[in-house]
């Protein structure tokens, strides 16, 4: 009887000590556990605006004096305005200014070009003013950019430094709009259609232009936009849109896009399709006999 009796002690014992056990330790897990929570979920509380960034005065108080930085992205944005530039190729009063990303002084200082700081202030037109290459550097560094004294440039100097993306790119744009309305891609087709090509001279033409136009459409308009997708092909059309700030590929794909649609002009002649001539073509007139223009 007594061996009973110990025997039934003793198991209530170990079962209250496992209870007592795991009472504590549901007291001390608790709190591991929502502390291990917290971390796997964390939930971040938004920062309450100032009256100033309400009112859109962020802004002013940049320490740069100029830059302005869209709603919503850090002041160390690619997006943001760093400074704006007056317009190289203008006339008289027709003068713009064309404002200049943080995104864009980023690219005029990486490779192909590598400018230093004196050549960014002439950009910019800052060149004259005094201690101009050492507030460029203290403006750069707030915005998390070093650019050491002493620097080389990688790519010859042409006249194409001189301008600002915006600037090239409406250069592109004013180029590829006189194209579309000067030139008479019928009358070249006419002309070229003297020599006698085959059909089959033409389809092959379309293809190769179609091709290497569609080569140039890969890479964006705007050298902001471009991804490096690591395509050799791609990369070399884009050193070309760095060098020239947009212009350069453009001008290529404005020429390719004239150069297949007076093939198709040569295709429509050969098959007879009216529907592809203009309404009212003009007249030829072979160059020797044109008259002479007057300048008045």
């Amino acid at each position: 009887m007594f061996g009973c009796a110990d025997k039934h002690s003793a198991s209530s014992a170990v079962t209250w000590r496992a209870s007592r056990v795991h009472e504590k330790r549901t007291v001390i897990d608790a709190p591991c556990v929502s502390h291990c929570l917290k971390y796997i979920n964390p939930v971040y509380e938004q920062p309450t605006p100032s009256p100033s960034q309400c009112n859109g005065s962020e802004s002013e108080n940049d320490k740069s004096g100029s830059g302005t930085s869209p709603s919503g992205l850090p002041p160390n944005h690619p997006s943001h305005v760093f400074d704006e530039t007056t317009g190289r190729l203008c006339l008289l009063n027709a003068s713009t200014k064309h404002k200049v990303t943080l995104g864009e002084i980023q690219r005029r200082l990486a490779p192909p070009e590598t400018l230093h700081a004196s050549l960014i202030n002439g950009i910019l037109r800052k060149a004259k003013t005094r201690d101009s290459c050492a507030k460029l550097r203290e403006r750069l560094a707030e915005k998390g950019f070093s650019l050491p004294n002493g620097r080389r440039k990688t790519a010859p100097t042409t006249l194409f430094t001189a301008l600002c993306e915006r600037e090239a790119l409406l250069l592109a744009e004013d180029f590829d709009s006189i194209c579309q309305s000067t030139l008479n891609t019928f009358e070249i087709a006419r002309h070229v259609n003297r020599n006698i090509y085959t059909l089959f001279e033409m389809n092959a033409a379309s293809r190769v232009l179609m091709g290497i136009l569609e080569a140039f459409e890969e890479v964006p308009q705007d050298p902001a936009d471009y991804v490096d997708d690591r395509i050799p092909a791609n990369y070399s059309v884009n050193m070309l849109s760095l060098l020239t700030h947009g212009f350069g590929h453009n001008a290529i794909k404005t020429a390719l896009k004239m150069a297949v649609q007076i093939v198709d002009q040569q295709r429509a002649i050969i098959h007879g399709v009216r529907d592809s001539f203009p309404k009212t073509p003009p007249p030829y007139v072979p160059y020797s006999q044109s008259p002479a223009p007057r300048f008045t």
